[in-house]
């Protein structure tokens, strides 16, 4: 009779931490789930965001990545072919969100230099000068908040497209949307390699004109 209560109870506390057991890892790959999903769910607001780079502002990825954004879905998929989600597939994963994260954010500060950099110069040195100095001062900063990327919306995606919109349309106002000498001026201003020797004559009238002598700097040859 004891020896049999004995084996009751052992059986008992073998059903007791298998089901412990099965608890623990119910819970464990819920919690993996989960990550998935969040996973999932932050992957397709990096997507969308780079869509709407090129859509806004027509940022080109690069083709490298584009195969890393073709990896980045391919694992997602891979992740649901055994039915759950195996831990070390979600950790590969989250890896190669991280590379396409890292990857994108460094194209894009290249390519925000690229299209801003100079605008930003211009519309600041004749801001003083435009015909609406508060609306020129929104333009420069839709255009500065562009450089963060927001992955949960598209805004600063939007205001930059309208920032640099609006400094076009400002610099054309002025009539400094062609090339021209005062253009090529505001070019060397911008990347700070003016000289005394670019001051052409239409350049000097143009900055007496507008009341410009004191706005820009600029360096002597040698």
């Amino acid at each position: 009779m004891l020896l049999e209560d004995l084996r009751k109870a052992i059986e008992d506390m073998e059903e007791i931490q298998s089901l412990e057991q099965d608890s623990q890892d119910s819970q464990r790959q819920d919690r993996v789930d989960n990550l998935y999903g969040q996973e999932v769910n932050d992957n397709n607001k990096l997507v969308c965001n780079i869509e709407n780079t090129r859509k806004f502002v027509k940022f080109i990825p690069s083709l490298a990545l584009k195969e890393r954004l073709r990896k980045l879905l391919k694992d997602s998929k891979d992740c649901m072919d055994t039915g759950l989600v195996p831990e070390s597939r979600l950790k590969a994963l989250q890896i190669t969100t991280k590379k396409v994260r890292e990857d994108f954010e460094r194209e894009w500060n290249i390519f925000y230099k690229d299209v801003s950099e100079k605008r930003l110069h211009k519309i600041s040195a004749i801001k003083e000068i435009t015909s609406d100095k508060n609306k020129t001062g929104y333009a420069i900063n839709k255009i500065r908040n562009g450089l963060i990327i927001n992955y949960e919306n598209d805004n600063r995606i939007r205001q930059l497209a309208e920032g640099l919109s609006e400094a076009d349309d400002i610099l054309k106002e002025l009539g400094l949307d062609k090339e021209n000498e005062i253009m090529t001026f505001l070019d060397k201003v911008s990347e700070g390699q003016a000289t005394i020797l670019d001051i052409t004559d239409s350049v000097e009238k143009w900055i007496g004109e507008n009341n410009l002598g004191g706005k820009f700097l600029i360096r002597f040859g040698s």
